[in-house]
């Protein structure tokens, strides 16, 4: 419709196309046959307002059929007082707005946008979902509407307040969206909104100090939470449910108060570490200073915290469902519980929490894809764990590490232990793919002995009393390098698909494989200087056994082995009890 058309709809009184009217009744017939074949013939207008003269008129509206777009240049304060209802959208497309006032507003039929640039993404980016719309570009005056300073304006009037608060007071449901992104306002309160029909978005700039929903029970969709150096507090204490995620990023610093949420598809906070001159920042962007979903049951498909700080204590007593779980980078955080949690479906991802002095996960039996842990301030790490897809430890340097319960495992990797004392994995019986086991903490790199020296008697064990077998093919195996145990017991171990390596261990003075039967690929023991006799009196087939720098070694005994024996870089063997030999 052109402007001429939009003005003349609005002296009628309404905001639709001219009516049509058809005297036969069979032309009248075809009409409705074809409204119900093309519904979409019969949508309701769009209304763009954008010059001050359209702007007053629409000042005096109380209610909307179709959608209204705000598009007035220059303008930084928006006043709606008698506008109640709008059918379909309200989009206000003016990014430097500080005051908008829309006291009277009580529903709309699908979205409220003010000041968002929305761009649809299937997944959360580190920029979110939504940014606030960059300058406009005018396209000059419109004579037509006569000069902007002739025009009584409420919106005018209200300038003179300056930036002020987002109220919508009688604001009582959104059948769609909710996206509010304009920088300059102090936040946002609606005191009686109930329900969003999809997403609940904001984009708080650095005027931003508070977000207000004290009746909000529902969002059907995504609840988003950007800050651009915001020092903001957020609270919506009746808010039970959110049917996707609620998430929320940024820089700047947040207080999370949703008492009363229960449940949602994922629950996600994350920040970043900004990179200056290829150097990681001293602290994270994001800073919570408080955090209340003490209820949450349910965050179905992820749990996430990223690279935030702040947050000393992260206890959640009522979650019994999460698909993923991702705690990395919480640089304060002394406290984590999710003391009933059973089962993640996919992975578990525990990193860089170096203050974590307390952890719970007593009731977690299975976590169906990954277990990752790494960079906790633990010196006693235990597992009640029974049973996981893969298992990584990585930079983990606990005293203590035990996985007791543990039976099945898809594959292993424990890399960076540090010079650990015990390793226990007391009820393993399998691992299907590779077990590897390498480089840790506390060992000189090129050297033969731990830091601790040559004459250190402390007794460092590795432990799998019922690991029976490991790999599935010959591309798996067993691989242990530069580690500091001087014990390692596989008492039960007799089948190792691909190869076994136990290299660099230079403490290393007991190998105890009694039941070791097969191993399809090379059997490699080397870089052990203490280590003085080898037995492995089932061992019946290996592709060669090889022998390397074991300075110390006298005697090996495999007497059922018929393969090749390599001796290399110091080794010489004086009894050497190999098939045949």
């Amino acid at each position: 419709m052109s402007r001429h058309g939009r003005i003349l709809a609005r002296e009628r009184g309404t905001t639709g196309g001219p009516e049509a009217v058809y005297d036969s009744d069979v032309r009248t017939s075809l009409c409705l046959l074809l409204a119900l074949l093309l519904p979409s013939a019969a949508t309701a207008a769009t209304t763009v307002v954008d010059t001050y003269k359209e702007l007053a008129w629409l000042e005096r509206q109380k209610t909307v059929d179709g959608t209204i777009v705000v598009k007035v240049p220059g303008l930084t304060s928006l006043a709606l007082p008698k506008l109640q209802s709008v059918s379909e959208r309200i989009e206000i497309a003016i990014p430097d707005l500080i005051f908008v006032d829309l006291p009277a507003l009580r529903e709309v039929g699908t979205d409220l946008n003010i000041g968002c640039a929305l761009t649809p993404k299937n997944e959360w980016e580190d920029k979110g979902p939504l940014q606030p719309l960059g300058p406009m570009q005018s396209t000059g005056p419109s004579f037509a509407d006569g000069p902007p300073t002739n025009t009584k304006s409420k919106s005018r009037e209200a300038a003179a307040k300056g930036p002020g608060r987002l109220v919508l007071p009688q604001l009582r449901t959104v059948g769609g969206g909710l996206a509010i992104c304009s920088p300059g306002v102090l936040g946002v309160e609606a005191p009686k909104l109930a329900s969003i029909g999809t997403d609940l978005q904001f984009f708080a700039g650095r005027s931003w100090a508070a977000i207000d929903l004290p009746s909000l029970k529902t969002v059907n969709s995504t609840v988003f939470v950007w800050l651009d150096g915001a020092q903001l507090s957020v609270t919506a204490e009746r808010l039970s449910s959110v049917g996707a995620s609620m998430q929320s990023g940024g820089r700047g610093r947040l207080s999370l108060s949703l008492p009363a949420l229960r449940t949602a598809a994922g629950f996600a906070i994350t920040g970043t570490r900004q990179m200056m001159s290829g150097v990681q920042a001293a602290r994270p962007s994001l800073e919570l200073t408080g955090l209340e979903i003490s209820s949450l049951e349910r965050a179905s498909s992820r749990l996430e915290f990223s690279s935030v700080g702040g947050l000393a204590e992260l206890v959640l007593g009522e979650l019994t469902r999460c698909d993923s779980v991702r705690i990395v980078d919480l640089p304060e955080l002394t406290s984590l519980g999710l003391p009933v949690l059973p089962e993640v479906a996919r992975s578990a991802v525990l990193g860089d929490l170096p203050a974590l002095s307390s952890l719970d996960l007593s009731s977690l039996r299975r976590v169906g894809e990954r277990l990752q842990l790494g960079g906790l301030g633990l010196s006693t790490l235990e597992l009640h764990l029974e049973e996981a897809g893969s298992l990584v430890l990585a930079g983990q340097p606990s005293r203590v590490i035990r996985a007791d319960k543990l039976v099945r495992l898809e594959a292993m990797m424990l890399e960076g232990l540090g010079l650990a004392e015990l390793v226990s994995f007391a009820s393993l019986e399998s691992v299907a793919g590779p077990m590897q086991l390498k480089d840790s903490v506390g060992l000189v790199v090129g050297g033969d002995l731990p830091v601790v020296g040559a004459d250190d008697a402390t007794l460092r064990v590795f432990t799998a009393p019922k690991l029976t077998r490991v790999g599935d093919s010959p591309e798996h195996g067993l691989f242990m390098r530069r580690l500091p145990f001087t014990v390692v017991k596989l008492s039960a171990l007799r089948e190792v698909r691909g190869a076994l390596s136990l290299t660099e261990m230079p403490g290393l003075t007991h190998l105890e494989l009694p039941r070791l039967q097969r191993v399809d690929g090379p059997f490699t023991v080397g870089g052990s200087s203490r280590l003085v006799a080898l037995q492995f009196p089932a061992l019946e087939q290996a592709a060669v056994l090889e022998l390397i720098s074991l300075t110390a070694l006298k005697r090996v005994v495999a007497r059922g082995l018929d393969a090749q024996v390599r001796q290399s870089t110091g080794t010489i063997v004086a009894s050497l009890e190999v098939g045949n030999r």
